[in-house]
């Protein structure tokens, strides 16, 4: 994976509740829903960081295995990455 990530620019967000988002990309026309986990990650993607340290850091919050942290949230950096968010 990338090695570092962070938001993009121009990003619009609508916070549904305290884990919920809405995002939408500014070259794109979809929507991008965020769960409670999902919310969880866009947050702390407001400071750079590399994907370990992210896995790193809700596998701490969470009390869960990095490897079941990368797994669980691979497919939601690849949306985010594609989506240009």
């Amino acid at each position: 994976m990338k090695s570092e990530f962070k938001r993009a620019e121009g990003v619009m967000e609508a916070r549904l509740s305290d884990t919920e988002y809405v995002l939408l990309g500014p070259s794109s026309e979809e929507y991008l829903g965020l769960d409670a986990t999902g919310a969880a990650v866009w947050r702390r993607l407001e400071t750079p960081m590399s994907f370990e340290a992210l896995v790193r850091s809700l596998a701490e919050e969470y009390d869960a295995s990095e490897d079941r942290i990368s797994a669980d949230i691979r497919p939601l950096i690849d949306d985010l990455v594609s989506g240009g968010l």
